[in-house]
Order: C-alpha cells, then structure tokens, then sequence
C-alpha cells in the first residue's frame, strides 16, 4: 500500500512539476505580433487546475489498474496445474 501511496504523489508532483515548467515555457515561446485568424483565449485558472488534476487522476488510475491492481493474484492456471498433477 505504501508503494502505491509513493507512486500516487510522485505523479501528481511530476504533473504539477510539468504543468509549470510547459507553461513558463509555452508563455515565453509565444509570438507577439497579433493576427486576425487565431485569438487567444484566456482560461480561468481553476478550470486550468481542475483539467489538470482530472487527467493526473485519470492516469494515476490506470497505472494503478495496470501496476498495482493485482499484485499477488490468484492465477487459475496454477490451480489447474495443481489439480492436474495431483490426479496423476
């Protein structure tokens, strides 16, 4: 449970961590000069925060599902490997 727990806040810190620096980024790459075909259309931050924090739930959910989920599981193939060898 605690790997999981790790695993679950070094992600959100990762998104919050690439969130800022694509951002920063994004800001300081953007062209000054203004045209007629695109506008930019400025988001409310919470909104920004909530897209984010949706997607990074989204993905931790599926490592989980995909890591974590069943980590000792109970195979049926062993159970009919032992069942087969036991009536030999």
């Amino acid at each position: 449970m605690k790997i999981s727990q790790q695993v679950g806040k070094t992600l959100i810190s990762l998104g919050f961590l690439i969130t800022i620096v694509s951002s920063s980024a994004i800001a300081t790459e953007m062209p000054t000069h203004q045209t007629n075909q695109f506008r930019k259309i400025e988001q409310p931050f919470t909104l920004k925060l909530a897209v984010t924090l949706a997607g990074l739930g989204l993905i931790g959910t599926e490592f989980w599902w995909f890591l974590l989920h069943n980590s000792n599981p109970k195979s049926s193939t062993t159970t009919k490997t032992a069942r087969t060898h036991n009536h030999r």
